[in-house]
């Protein structure tokens, strides 16, 4: 009975050492203090409050990166308290979707491995945030949820999405739905990551457990051989 566990715990470790299914795993980020990164400020990226992002704008001088900025029309940089009178910080700038429905999207050219910004509807009212991740074949990588409500008080109440993968990813984007009349949204300082916080085992790793785990039978069965 006893090398019958061991057998199991053997094939247990087979299935575990995948790790390929390891790296596609993501993760969500529900505060900017759980993540490690450096800010991206819109101010300094695309201009000050007012400035208009054209299509297929792509912004560099992001330590090696560049970053594309898509929405479902124009994209425009505006100030919370002098242009943006939602729920950021005051003077925080935010990257707004001019008014149209649709995903607000964020493509690089190398894999980040997390991102996260706080949401805000540009309709006042509850509101549910989406946040997915794509990598650079542009297959979903994970997708999560977070409900809010848009206000005018300038207090930093608005929620943070953020999403983690442990394999990288190129594209992020950020979408608002619910009963609100309008679904264009505003997203403040983003939090971006360039390194992995999440240790993949080495496949020599799993080998190493294995082999372990294969002298651990073979001492049990030697034992249980000479108790008869």
């Amino acid at each position: 009975m006893k090398n019958s566990h061991v057998v199991r715990l053997l094939a247990s470790v087979a299935l575990v050492a995948t790790p390929l299914t390891m790296q596609a795993q993501t993760s969500f980020v529900a505060s900017r203090a759980s993540m490690s990164g450096s800010l991206l400020n819109w101010n300094t990226i695309y201009g000050p409050n007012g400035t208009s992002v054209g299509a297929g704008f792509t912004a560099t001088g992001l330590g090696g990166l560049t970053l594309s900025t898509t929405g479902p029309s124009s994209v425009q940089v505006l100030n919370q308290g002098s242009g943006w009178s939602g729920g950021f910080l005051g003077g925080e700038p935010v990257l707004y979707s001019s008014g149209s429905p649709g995903a607000l999207s964020l493509l690089f050219n190398a894999d980040i491995f997390g991102l996260g910004a706080n949401l805000q509807s540009n309709f006042f009212g509850s509101f549910t945030g989406t946040v997915k991740a794509y990598n650079a074949a542009n297959a979903l990588l994970g997708s999560y949820d977070v409900n809010g409500v848009s206000n005018s008080n300038g207090d930093g109440s608005q929620p943070f999405l953020g999403i983690r993968n442990v394999a990288g990813m190129r594209r992020v984007t950020f979408e608002v739905s619910g009963s609100i009349q309008d679904f264009s949204l505003g997203l403040n300082l983003a939090t971006i990551e360039t390194t992995s916080n999440t240790t993949v085992p080495e496949p020599s790793t799993y080998l190493l457990m294995a082999s372990g785990l294969a002298a651990i039978a073979a001492i049990r069965r030697r034992r249980h051989a000479t108790s008869r």
